[in-house]
C-alpha cells in the first residue's frame, strides 16, 4: 500500500489498445502511478496492459467481471471459474496492485433461485427452524405451512406496505438482502483469495448520500471482504440529492466520512472520481472547471483518502457516454484537468515528509445513521414531501453536517450499529442522532449507558419512534429510551413544510420540517413549548445529557435556513470543540474546513462551493504563519489565517 495519498485514472485500454503505453506514460508524467482498468479472458489485451504498466512503472487495479445480481448456483461456479482463470495468470505480475472485486456493487430487492434458497437458509437460522420461521412470517388470518412455497411468493419479494399488521416480513426481507449482499462480497473475495492471498481487495459502491438499504448497503459487514472501500463520487448522476451546485463541496466531504467510517480501520479510496464532461448521459450535467478538480480533489486527500482514482483517463468512442469524462482530449493530449490533477499529485510528492502519515484530526461530534431507520423508510417513503421520503433520515443527517462544516467543524459520519460505544474517549463526545427513527433495544440500551459515562446526545425528528420490526415504542408501557431522554412521545403532529420551533435554552426559534413532536416529560428539563405542549427537553443521564427536539430541525435547516441551527449548534458543539486545533471564527456560508495532522504539524483545506467570494478567519493555537500551498485564482491568505476566497475555489495551507 502506498505511503502517500496517490491519484491515478480509470483506462480505456479496449477503446484504443495502440494507445495503450502512451496512457499509463500520461498517467506516470503527471506523477500518477495508478491505472484502474476493466478485466476479462481476452488475454492477449491484458498481457500488453500489464507489461506496458510494468514498464511505466504504474499500479493496475483491474476490475473483475462479476455481476451484480447472481441467478443461480450454476452461474456462481462459472464466475468463480472465470475468476480463478484471471487471478492466476495475472497474480505474480510485477504491475498487479488490487483486485477490484466487481464495479458499483449494488443490490436490490429480487427474486432469483439463487436469493430463494438463500433467504430460507437465512429464516431458518433467525428463527431457529421452518416452523418458527412460518410462525413469524405467517399473517393473522391463516397459518402458512410450506417454507420453499413462501420464499417463491412474488408477494414476499415487494416491499409493500401491511395497513394492519407488524411489518415482520418486510423488516425481514431488506434485512436479509443486506446479508446477501455482504455474502456475495465475502464469495468474491474468496475467489480471489484461494489464488492469491498477496494482493488486497476492493470495491466501489456509490450513491452513498442517500438511504443505503435501497441498494443493500451494510458497508462495515464488508470489511472482512475488503482491504480497502472505495466509493464512486460522480456530482453529475448522484449530486441533484444535494440540492443546489453550491453544496458539491460538501458533498464530497460529507461522503468522504460516510465511506471512510464504514472502511476503518482499513484505508479508503475514491475509485471514481468525475474528472470530464457530460453530454447525454448523466442527471445534473456538467463538465468539471479545473478549480472543481482542484476543490475535488483536495478535499478528498484532505478527507483521508488514500487513492483518488479520476473517471477517467481517456473517453469511450462509443455509446451513452461517447465523448465525455476524459482527462484526455479527443487527439488524447492533456486537458487543463489533467494539468491541475497533475499539479496536485506533484505537491504531494514535494511535501512528503508531511503527508506521509498524515490523518484527518480527531473530532468530539459524530452523526449516526441507521440501518433500521432507513429499512423502515424503505416501505414508508413517500414521494410527496421530504419528511417523509425514503430519505427524510440522511437529508437530515447532511443538514447537521453542512451545518458543522460552515463552522470550521470536522463531524465523523458512522453506523450506529458500527459505533464503538465501549471505547475510551480522551474528550467527551457529542452523538447526533438525526431523525433516527428506528433502533433496537440493544442499540437503545448502549446509547444510554454511552451517555451515562458522561457524553451528550442530541436526539431529533422521529428519533426513538419504532423498533427495528417497526414497532410504535410510544405505545409500550416500558419505552426504551426513557432513562436517557426524560420523557416518551406523546404524540406526532403533522404540520406543514415548515414551521418555527422555539427553545428557551438556548433561546432561539428553528425553522422545522413537517412533523411536530409532543413530549410526555417524566424528568428532565423542558426546552422549548407550543402553547401547553412541550416540545423539547433536556435530561441529566448519569453524567451526561440528552437534548431532545423530536422536530424535524435538520430538514428544517436543509431545506431553508440554517443559520437558527448554526445557533444551536454552536451553544451544543462549542463548549466541546474549543480544543480543536482550528474551526472557523464565524459561520461562513458555503465554505468548509478539512484538517489532517503529522505530529505537531498540520494542513488545512479550506473551500469556498459558492459562486460568491467569501472572507473567513480560522482560530487556531499556531504561532507561525501558514505556509501556503494551493491558491486557486484570486484567493489569498493574509496575517495568522485571514482567509478570503474566490467562487469555488480552495487554499491549502501547511502550519508549521
Amino acid at each position: 500500500m502506498p505511503r502517500l495519498p496517490q491519484l491515478g485514472a480509470n483506462v480505456m485500454f479496449t477503446e484504443a489498445p495502440h494507445l495503450t503505453d502512451h496512457f499509463l506514460k500520461t498517467l506516470r508524467d503527471h506523477h500518477m502511478p495508478v491505472a484502474r482498468f476493466f478485466i476479462d479472458t481476452d488475454f492477449p489485451l491484458h498481457d500488453k496492459v500489464f507489461d506496458a504498466a510494468a514498464r511505466h512503472g504504474v499500479a493496475l487495479c483491474p476490475t473483475l467481471p462479476a455481476p451484480k445480481d447472481p441467478m443461480t448456483e450454476a452461474q456462481l461456479h462459472k464466475l468463480d471459474e472465470t475468476i480463478g482463470e484471471i487471478v492466476t495468470r495475472y497474480k505474480d505480475h510485477p504491475a498487479l496492485d488490487t483486485w477490484i472485486l466487481l464495479n458499483e456493487p449494488k443490490q436490490n430487492v429480487m427474486r432469483s433461485e439463487l436469493s430463494q434458497r438463500k433467504l430460507k437458509e437465512w429464516l431458518v437460522a433467525r428463527y431457529g427452524s421452518p416452523e418458527a420461521a412460518l410462525d413469524a412470517w405467517s399473517p393473522a388470518s391463516r397459518r402458512w405451512t410450506d417454507l420453499d412455497q413462501v420464499v417463491a411468493r412474488d408477494a414476499i419479494w415487494r416491499i409493500s406496505i401491511p395497513y394492519f399488521e407488524l411489518h415482520v416480513r418486510q423488516i425481514d426481507v431488506l434485512r436479509f438482502m443486506l446479508d446477501y449482499h455482504t455474502w456475495y462480497m465475502a464469495f468474491l473475495a474468496d475467489c480471489v483469495r484461494r489464488r492469491d492471498s498477496a494482493h488486497p481487495t476492493h470495491a466501489n459502491p456509490d450513491q452513498l448520500a442517500v438511504n443505503l438499504v435501497t441498494h443493500a448497503y451494510d458497508l462495515p459487514a464488508w470489511r472482512d471482504s475488503m482491504d480497502s472501500l472505495g466509493v464512486t463520487l460522480h456530482p453529475a448522476w448522484t449530486y441533484g440529492r444535494f440540492g443546489k451546485r453550491d453544496r458539491y463541496a460538501m458533498a464530497f466531504s460529507y461522503q468522504c466520512e460516510v465511506v471512510r467510517g464504514a472502511a476503518e480501520p482499513h484505508p479508503f479510496w475514491i475509485t471514481e472520481l468525475q474528472s470530464g464532461t457530460n453530454i447525454y448521459d448523466a442527471l445534473d450535467p456538467l463538465c468539471p472547471s479545473s478549480a472543481d478538480m482542484a476543490q475535488w480533489t483536495w478535499l478528498t486527500i484532505a478527507g483521508g483518502a488514500q487513492r483518488s482514482i479520476y473517471w477517467c483517463l481517456n473517453t469511450r468512442v462509443a455509446g451513452w457516454e461517447a465523448g465525455g469524462w476524459g482527462l484526455l482530449d479527443y487527439q488524447h493530449q492533456p486537458s487543463d484537468r489533467l494539468e491541475t490533477a497533475g499539479q496536485i499529485a506533484s505537491i504531494i510528492e514535494k511535501e512528503a515528509d508531511f503527508f506521509d502519515g498524515a490523518t484527518p484530526i480527531e473530532t468530539p461530534i459524530t452523526i449516526l445513521l441507521g440501518l433500521e431507520a432507513m429499512a423502515v423508510e424503505c416501505f414508508y417513503g413517500q414521494q410527496d414531501l421530504p419528511g417523509r421520503s425514503r430519505d427524510a433520515h440522511t437529508d437530515s443527517a447532511r443538514g447537521f453536517y453542512e451545518v458543522l462544516c460552515e463552522l470550521g467543524i470536522p463531524a465523523r459520519v458512522k453506523h450506529l450499529h458500527d459505533f464503538d460505544f465501549d471505547r475510551a474517549y480522551e474528550t467527551r463526545q457529542l452523538l447526533i442522532l438525526p431523525n433516527l427513527l428506528a433502533m433496537s433495544q440493544t442499540q437503545a440500551a448502549a446509547l444510554t449507558a454511552f451517555v451515562k459515562k458522561g457524553h451528550t446526545v442530541l436526539a431529533t425528528g422521529q428519533t426513538g419512534m419504532y423498533g427495528e420490526r417497526a414497532e410504535l415504542w410510544p405505545t409500550w408501557e416500558n419505552y426504551p429510551l426513557l432513562e436517557l431522554l426524560g420523557g416518551t412521545i406523546r404524540d406526532m403532529r403533522f404540520v406543514g413544510e415548515e414551521f418555527p420551533l422555539s427553545l428557551d435554552d438556548p433561546a432561539l426559534t428553528l425553522p422545522a420540517h413537517l412533523l411536530q413532536g409532543e413530549i410526555r416529560p417524566i424528568g428532565g428539563t423542558v426546552i422549548g413549548r407550543d402553547g401547553a405542549r412541550v416540545t423539547a427537553m433536556r435530561n441529566r443521564c448519569g453524567h451526561g445529557e440528552a437534548i431532545w427536539i423530536p422536530s424535524l430541525i435538520g430538514l428544517g435547516a436543509w431545506l431553508g435556513d440554517n443559520q437558527p441551527l448554526v445557533q444551536l449548534m454552536q451553544a451544543v458543539a462549542g463548549p466541546l470543540t474549543t480544543h480543536m486545533p482550528f474551526r472557523f471564527a464565524a459561520h461562513t456560508q458555503g465554505c468548509l474546513m478539512r484538517v489532517m495532522s503529522n505530529g505537531s504539524r498540520c494542513l488545512t483545506v479550506v473551500t469556498n462551493g459558492s459562486t460568491e467570494r467569501r472572507s473567513t478567519s480560522i482560530l487556531h493555537n499556531h504561532a507561525a504563519p501558514p505556509r501556503l500551498i494551493w491558491c486557486g485564482g484570486d484567493s489569498a491568505v493574509t496575517g495568522r489565517g485571514d482567509v478570503s476566497l474566490d467562487p469555488r475555489q480552495t487554499v491549502v495551507m501547511l502550519w508549521p
